[in-house]
């Protein structure tokens, strides 16, 4: 099985560094401190984009059920330009080879991807609702909840380890929303 994993620790000054991204850099006395939360962190991504790719695949199917019935081509482009962006992110972040930059890469891929589905349930919940189509509207209101609470899950994992900045913002009034 594909997994990513972030880059290794680095040491500096007599500490060991591990950089998510050219915001988040991590600080720890020893090395072994430094291996556990690399590995907890790859853990956690690859949990991410384990789900992403499974999302990928129920969207597109979602997609496809509409595709010979709606002859709306800006609608079509739209949707797939998405699924291309989704396609290519899970890819990059999965093979994407050991540079500087990876840790960037893979952290603000799989936040885009889940920003990214949350946009294409939305216009696909749209185009059930001009179509009248309330069985598949709630299907997809469905794995829009699933992939909101997910990408919660994934914004919550970032707070505790202390990232600096997200594109993924929690509101919490009655529920929680992803925004």
């Amino acid at each position: 099985m594909l997994k990513v994993a972030i880059s290794k620790v680095t040491v500096f000054n007599k500490k060991y560094n591990v950089f998510l991204d050219s915001e988040n850099k991590f600080d720890f006395s020893n090395k072994r401190e430094a291996e556990d939360f690399v590995r907890f962190v790859s853990a956690e991504l690859n949990q991410a984009l384990v789900f992403l790719n499974e999302e990928y695949v129920e969207l597109e199917r979602f997609y496809r059920t509409y595709f010979f019935a709606i002859a709306d081509f800006k609608f079509k482009q739209n949707v797939e330009n998405s699924l291309d962006y989704l396609r290519n992110r899970i890819n990059r972040s999965l093979l994407q080879p050991d540079t500087e930059n990876k840790n960037t890469i893979v952290y603000r891929g799989i936040e885009g991807c889940f920003l990214e589905l949350l946009s294409v349930y939305e216009v696909l919940d749209q185009k059930a609702v001009v179509r009248r189509d309330f069985v598949t509207k709630q299907r997809i209101q469905n794995r829009h909840k699933i992939v909101e609470l997910m990408a919660v899950d994934f914004k919550r994992f970032g707070l505790k380890i202390h990232v600096q900045k997200s594109d993924i913002q929690i509101y919490e009034d009655v529920k929680l929303r992803v925004v």
